[in-house]
């Protein structure tokens, strides 16, 4: 038996959490590990392999955030970004070879793409953005929230940026469809928020899901995963993509919030909010619940 497995033992035996030994063996693992070296996202893009990556910070709320990955069962953690500043919000690309997120690492929230290894970091955006990324279905465009409150998309190769919304209310967390038609969101205007839908080149608004926020389109367009509050707590939620049979996934005393679909529609991913945040996965209909980072560490704002 190897050490670490033997220490993993150890650490069960005692009652103690996994996540900080699985983060001690990462930073154990030599020159990779400073380097960004982990494997090529040739030989593993993210999406291929389901991996899952999130932000996590090691102090609480107010502590600095790197942008992690992991197995689907939450083995495997790799840090790929090492910086001082705050690096949260990734998005894996639909190949699985890159990673969008947002950071503050020059003094201003803007949008950054990375290779799934954490290697070769580039800024897209020039003026202070904010809010979750989501890639467009191609590819090639990025979709995230502007400081107005509008949808904005950037096209990656060109770095033209363009606002697509074109309507009153605070728009936030876009999503597009896996059909490049249309794009989720939530928008808070008149003293109400609610999930709606427009088309990608930012017209033909409609509301879904009144009180409803956060989605994310299932993989074959035909669900869409959110966030909603019973009694003020955070549950997850699921209904058809045209805002139908809304069914609720979670019934717990804590906060679950930020859901994802897995690459297969099988599984959902999100930020479970206890005493600390940890990621957890449960099946498509609500089901077995899968705690995948344990400790006290804040690992939060996952993606599939």
């Amino acid at each position: 038996m190897d050490i670490f497995s033997t220490f993993c033992r150890l650490f069960k035996s005692v009652g103690l959490p996994l996540f900080p030994l699985l983060l001690i063996a990462t930073a154990f693992a030599g020159e990779e590990s400073s380097t960004h070296k982990v494997n090529s996202p040739q030989e593993t893009g993210s999406r291929d392999k389901g991996e899952i990556v999130f932000s996590c910070s090691h102090h609480g709320i107010e502590g600095n955030f790197d942008i992690y990955i992991m197995a689907a069962n939450g083995s495997n953690i790799r840090r790929l970004t090492h910086s001082p500043a705050a690096d949260r919000w990734p998005s894996i690309s639909p190949d699985g070879e890159r990673v969008a997120f947002i950071s503050n690492r020059d003094g201003k929230h803007k949008v950054y793409v990375m290779n799934a290894d954490g290697g070769e970091i580039v800024c897209l955006t020039g003026n202070y953005k904010y809010d979750r990324p989501t890639w467009s279905p191609s590819g090639k465009q990025i979709v995230y929230q502007s400081p107005a409150g509008e949808i904005c998309a950037i096209d990656i190769e060109k770095r033209e940026e363009k606002q697509l919304s074109q309507f009153p209310g605070e728009k936030r967390a876009p999503s597009w469809s896996p059909d490049g038609k249309l794009i989720a969101f939530h928008m808070h205007v008149d003293g109400e928020t609610g999930i709606y839908v427009m088309n990608a080149d930012g017209t033909d608004p409609r509301l879904l899901a009144p009180g409803f926020y956060c989605p994310d389109w299932s993989p074959d367009g035909s669900k869409i995963v959110m966030n909603g509050e019973v009694d003020g707590i955070i549950e997850i939620y699921v209904m058809n993509s045209d805002g139908s049979n809304i069914e609720r996934l979670t019934t717990r005393r804590n906060h679950d919030e930020f859901p994802r679909w897995s690459p297969d529609g099988k599984s959902i991913v999100y930020d479970h909010h206890g005493d600390s945040h940890d990621i957890c996965v449960i099946d498509a209909d609500g089901s077995h619940k899968r705690l995948l980072t344990d400790g006290e560490s804040w690992a939060m704002m996952p993606d599939w």
